[in-house]
């Protein structure tokens, strides 16, 4: 009996030691973990805080370009109006001068008109005038030559002021396609 007694508390004293062993071992581990754990969430935060940096200076980045940006499109716009304000005064100085280059052309065709009416009146005098109406005629046709040759130095340069308003234009289209392109790049951001 005594002995019986004696192995139940040998057993009983060896499953509490096993049991404190388990326990100590149980501790260790929810520590490790624990310790881990808490390691990994300072890591976390850590990566967490630097990020948020990041993301603050590619943010403060961003919109400065996107100031700078927007300072570029107004200068541009600014000089596109500009450019193209010059080049529709530029068109409209050409057009007046072309047009006072034409009412000169059809003034000088007035007066030739009736230079030639002159010259055929003097056709039908009679016999007996003819050697003063050659004479008169002759006069009549340096005249004429005279005007042919200031008519054809206005019409080339008419054609030189159409040629300088067809430029003109050309570059206002170009300025106007410009000034839409850079519009259309602002409203872009907006849009997005």
């Amino acid at each position: 009996m005594e002995e019986t007694e004696a192995r139940i508390q040998r057993l009983m004293e060896e499953t509490e030691r096993h049991i404190a062993e388990i326990q100590s071992e149980r501790d260790e581990t929810i520590n490790r973990v624990h310790s881990e754990a808490q390691r990994q969430r300072e890591e976390i935060q850590k990566q967490a805080r630097e990020a948020i940096t990041e993301a603050q200076v590619a943010t403060v980045t961003a919109q400065e370009e996107a100031r700078q940006a927007n300072i570029r499109a107004h200068d541009a716009e600014a000089e596109a109006h500009a450019q193209i304000a010059t080049a529709e005064r530029l068109v409209s100085e050409a057009r007046a001068t072309l047009d006072r280059e034409r009412a000169e052309v059809d003034r000088l065709r007035s007066e030739l008109a009736a230079i030639r009416m002159q010259v055929e009146q003097a056709n039908t005098r009679v016999e007996a005038d003819r050697a003063e109406a050659r004479t008169a005629l002759d006069r009549e046709r340096a005249e004429v030559d005279r005007l042919r040759s200031e008519l054809a130095a206005i019409r080339m340069q008419v054609e030189q002021a159409t040629t300088r308003a067809d430029r003109l234009a050309t570059v206002t289209d170009e300025l106007r396609a410009q000034l839409i392109q850079i519009q259309t790049e602002r409203e872009k951001p907006n849009q997005a």
